[in-house]
Parts: structure tokens; sequence; C-alpha cells
């Protein structure tokens, strides 16, 4: 399977993947170490290194795996496919798949990469998706010359920033909705206000559980599953 997008002419396109086994000519595709539960602090603490598990970071352990800046890959869970991007030390998981590039290569665009492949299409697995290191070796990627690189990774991470600062806006938008809501309405149960109270069913004509029916790719109308209910008034 190769990456969909379409770059210059001139650009390099380099196939095979390779683990440290195999021998590869563009990244080392590594999972990282296991590490029991019980040694992962859910807090940070003085002397401990961020854990990256299938899904991002699981919490802090006592010691690393890796010191540098690599792009990371879940390959086990619900999220599998998912990049995150580690910088110092740190200490990969099983689940986390390391990739650490053999040619010259800006490591955030090859984040940027990675996250443009969306590599969870090749999950397997219905109760626990998971990515294959196999599967991953055989994906092709096209590579510009590292001053387009650098040029691309400069770009997107200022579209990243903003994003991040305009969600951060929305966060603060949907507080200020909440504070407002209880300046005008007080809270529950100490009803400041004396409004009276009722219960659901006294408000609303319908509730029940929301359809069993799947949802299909390209449809147009939203669906609420049968964990979700549906609320007529």
């Amino acid at each position: 399977m190769s990456w969909k997008w379409r770059l210059p002419r001139g650009w390099m396109s380099w196939r095979g993947w390779c683990d440290g086994e195999v021998g590869g000519e563009v990244c080392l595709l590594k999972a990282g170490k296991f590490v029991s539960a019980n040694d992962i602090s859910p807090e940070y603490n003085k002397g401990l290194y961020p854990c990256f598990g299938g899904n991002g970071i699981r919490g802090y352990v006592a010691d690393y795996t890796h010191d540098g800046e690599f792009p990371l890959i879940g390959r086990q869970g619900a999220l599998c496919g998912n990049v995150n991007l580690a910088s110092g030390k740190f200490h990969a998981t099983e689940h986390a798949v390391v990739v650490q590039p053999k040619i010259e290569m800006n490591v955030h665009w090859l984040y940027y990469a990675l996250n443009a492949m969306n590599l969870g299409q090749y999950a397997t697995g219905a109760a626990q998706p998971g990515l294959a290191v196999s599967k991953l070796e055989t994906l092709s990627i096209e590579i510009p010359n590292i001053s387009e690189q650098n040029k691309i990774a400069q770009t997107l991470y200022k579209v990243e920033q903003l994003v991040n600062f305009r969600k951060q806006q929305l966060a603060k938008l949907d507080e200020l909705v909440k504070a407002r809501f209880v300046e005008m309405f007080g809270t529950f149960p100490a009803n400041p206000f004396r409004w009276s109270i009722g219960k659901i069913q006294d408000v609303v004509s319908d509730v029940r559980y929301g359809s069993s029916r799947p949802a299909v790719e390209g449809g147009k109308i939203s669906i609420f599953k049968n964990e979700q209910y549906y609320i007529q008034w």
C-alpha cells in the first residue's frame, strides 16, 4: 500500500521500512519494552520519565528506553495507528513502535507524514485492534529533500499551534457558558432561586434508547447509538 499523497517530481520514493533484524534504507521500526502496570505512576515525580503506550502517555516510570526525539506509532488498542512525538528521555512500552530515521530526515516532518497516512486503517482484530510491525514495514512513503522537509515541518507546526490555541479558546468559551448558566439558574440541589423541581418524565414526551443500526460511510443523517438516550420535548 502506498501513501496516497501526490508529491512533486524529484522527491525520493522509498519502500520497505524494516526493523533491526531485517535492515532497511529509511527507518528502523521497533516496539518498545514491557513495563508492569504496577511500576507506572499516574503522576510525575522527580526522577521519573514519561511512559508511552499504544494510546500515548500512560504515566511515568523510573527508567527510560530512549533518549532523543522520535515519532511513536501506537500498535495496540482502540487508538492504534495514532502517532505521538516523544522528546528527551522516555520509556516506550511494547505497544508503541519507535520510528528512528536511518537517513537524513526531519523527525517533525516524519511525525506529520505518519499522521497523514492514517495508519489505523491497517489495524486488524475487532475486540482488540492491533497493528503489526511487519505490516508497517511494507508501506511506502515519498520523501522530499531535507530543505523541503524543514519548510513543511515549520509550516505545519505553526498551523498546529494555531489549532491548539483555537481549541483552548473554545474550551474557555465552554467554561464561560457553563458559568453563565450557573449564574442565571443556580445549582442543584442547592436551588438558590427556588425553581420548581420535577422529573424528566414530567417535562418531556418521550425518553428511549437510540438505534442499534450500524453507521455507514458517506451517510448524511446523524445516528444515535443504543448506548445513548433519545429525548423528545
